[in-house]
């Protein structure tokens, strides 16, 4: 390269330099935080009719000005201004509503605390998305990109408005009452009909939460959080997990769900066109996020000028009398049992529950009496239970010799047996009655227990929490088989029920009547259900396992007890008494017996009609 070829090249390199680091500007690379945006915007000085009804001011460009202009119409004015902050309360709740949007973005329930003895937050500003979206002048408007100002507040209430002039106004207005977890919300218009779209008369609401953990055991949690909803004419129902769906039937409320909190919305009428979604969150994640819920319904619009839509939000527990004084069946979403297993928490359960709690009693001693109770009263079943039992071990030897006379005809044998046990004055059922009756409830509590909003966090002897599995021991890593069905420790409440059912099983095995290889193998079937329950229990509310010990160990009391005072030789005679009353009537069946016959001589005809 010549002398003239390496000016030119130095002198354009020069050229390039001074271009790139003078005429150039330089731009910050680093990204501007949220709360900058408005402050970023050079702002206008407000005129005093503005500063009267506090107006939000606009970025002073003609730019932004023409397009605020084309996307909101006569709302320009408020999609540009400062977000104010405010916080209603009372000695339950602590909620935050934004002017921007003019929505709650966060809740605190201030009587509760996470696992963890952190704040509980139902939901964070960054954890929900509350928009209604309208039609002003052929414009689709969404109530989140807009700057509602502060017209009035108080501890217990806000307003907010987009003030168009002085008798001109849309406001979202939210209400909290004292010792109240019911926020009241109602979106008002004044003289707003210039603004407001007639072709369309209803607000599309969308809102949607991600509801963080509360709970130590997350996918525990996670299992017990479900979108609900309650049908106008029909019961609550929910959406499956991972699951979305189109409501075919107007609604009165929709719940976003948490095992024991919800956030619910509540209509003062109906919901229309409702959608719902239900996922499931990444529960490993930070934060660990429980569900995802998402739902998007159609409400009135109110009135252009001087109307008013209600609704109403429930922020709080799923505490059953709580939200049964609400009188909207919001209790619904507790889940109690279907059927006779729903009836008896809802009748017996959580009256007798709330009843022995009004005396500020410890809950393990609660759960105590509630165990001594139904022990009460299902006592004159086992009773009877013992009788029968009894009595067929006496007519024990009169059944083996009709086995053996029969060996060869089984329906003879049968039919034999029933004749004997009408002399006798015996029913052969009689040992399942106290079983019939205490199923109901033994699956009632299955449900009531780990649903209970009052024993979470409340200790007793050895369990930190009345709700969740308690632990002597526990251990760390995935070990195959063991940690996905028993789990990573030991629950003594647990093996205290597994250890007490099995004596019970044996303590009754004992009394049964009968040796033969079917009565045997049954036995073995008997002992071998306590241990598989002693897998699926351990990872259960240690509640629920110490009110099955004590139902257990209180079972076995009066069994002893019914021994100790049963005298089998009066039985015995008893027996004897009645076969000689029984032949002097011509053996004349009544009753179940008489039913059970008929039954008897019918399967009998059918196998003879079946051979011809």
């Amino acid at each position: 390269m010549d002398r003239n070829s390496i000016i030119g090249s130095v002198l354009i390199a020069g050229i390039v330099m001074f271009f790139y680091g003078y005429l150039i500007p330089k731009y910050d690379t680093k990204p501007v935080p949220k709360t900058a945006k408005i402050d970023s915007l050079k702002q206008k000085n407000t005129s005093p009719e503005a500063a009267k009804y506090a107006l939000p001011v606009v970025a002073d460009t003609a730019y932004t000005n023409q397009v605020f202009s084309q996307k909101y119409g006569k709302l320009a004015a408020f999609a540009q201004g400062k977000e104010a902050l405010i916080v209603l309360q009372n000695d339950l709740v602590k909620v935050m509503a934004s002017s921007k949007g003019g929505k709650i973005i966060a809740v605190e329930l201030k009587k509760y605390k996470t696992y963890d003895k952190k704040a509980l937050m139902l939901f964070k500003p960054e954890e929900a998305s509350y928009n209604y979206t309208f039609m002003a002048q052929n414009r689709q408007i969404r109530s989140e990109d807009l700057y509602y100002s502060l017209h009035s507040q108080t501890d217990s209430s806000v307003n907010f408005r987009l003030q168009i002039s002085p008798t001109s106004y849309l406001e979202q207005t939210f209400v909290l009452s004292a010792n109240s977890y019911v926020v009241k919300h109602s979106i008002n218009t004044q003289n707003f009909g210039d603004v407001l779209d007639k072709s369309t008369p209803y607000i599309v609401l969308d809102w949607k939460m991600q509801t963080p953990s509360q709970e130590q055991n997350m996918k525990e949690e996670q299992l017990n959080s479900n979108l609900y909803y309650k049908n106008l004419d029909k019961k609550a129902d929910y959406i499956s997990a991972n699951g979305s769906e189109n409501l075919e039937q107007p609604i009165k409320w929709i719940s976003f769900k948490q095992k024991f909190f919800s956030a619910a919305l509540i209509a003062q009428t109906q919901f229309t066109n409702v959608s719902g979604s239900d996922k499931n969150g990444e529960v490993d994640s930070i934060p660990q996020i429980i569900k995802q819920f998402g739902a998007q319904l159609r409400i009135p619009m109110p009135e252009k000028d001087n109307g008013s839509t209600q609704l109403s939000f429930y922020f709080g527990p799923n505490h059953y009398k709580t939200l049964e004084k609400l009188d909207i069946d919001l209790e619904e979403e507790i889940p109690l049992g279907w059927g006779i297993f729903g009836w008896v928490n809802k009748f017996l359960i959580i009256p007798l529950f709330h009843f022995l709690d009004g005396f500020k009693l410890g809950y393990g001693l609660i759960i105590l009496l509630i165990t001594i109770v139904i022990r009460l009263i299902i006592f004159p079943f086992t009773y009877k239970s013992f009788l029968s039992t009894a009595k067929m071990r006496i007519l024990q030897p009169e059944i083996t010799e009709l086995k053996a006379k029969f060996e060869k005809d089984p329906t003879k044998m049968q039919a034999e047996q029933l004749k004997l046990f009408q002399k006798a004055g015996v029913n052969p059922l009689g040992g399942c009655l106290p079983m019939l009756f205490q199923m109901p409830i033994l699956f009632a509590v299955f449900r009531f227990f780990p649903a209970a909003i009052e024993l979470r966090q409340q200790p007793f002897l050895w369990a930190d929490d009345l709700s969740r599995y308690d632990s002597i021991a526990s251990w760390s890593g995935n070990i195959p088989l063991i940690s996905s069905t028993f789990g990573n420790h030991i629950s003594l409440f647990t093996l205290l029920m597994t250890a007490t059912t099995l004596f019970q099983m044996w303590q009754n095995n004992k009394m049964t009547a009968g040796s033969n290889d079917q009565m045997k193998q049954m036995q073995v079937i008997m002992y071998i259900m306590p241990v598989m329950f002693l897998f699926v229990l351990n990872s259960y509310a240690s509640g629920l396992n110490y009110y099955y010990f004590l139902s257990n160990v209180l079972g076995i009391l009066q069994m002893w007890l019914i021994k100790k005072s049963v005298d089998e030789t009066k039985i015995h005679a008893q027996i004897q008494d009645n076969k000689k009353k029984n032949a002097a009537n011509g053996n004349k069946k009544t009753g179940f017996m008489a039913r059970l016959e008929a039954f008897q001589q019918k399967a009998e005809q059918a196998k003879l009609n079946q051979k011809k």
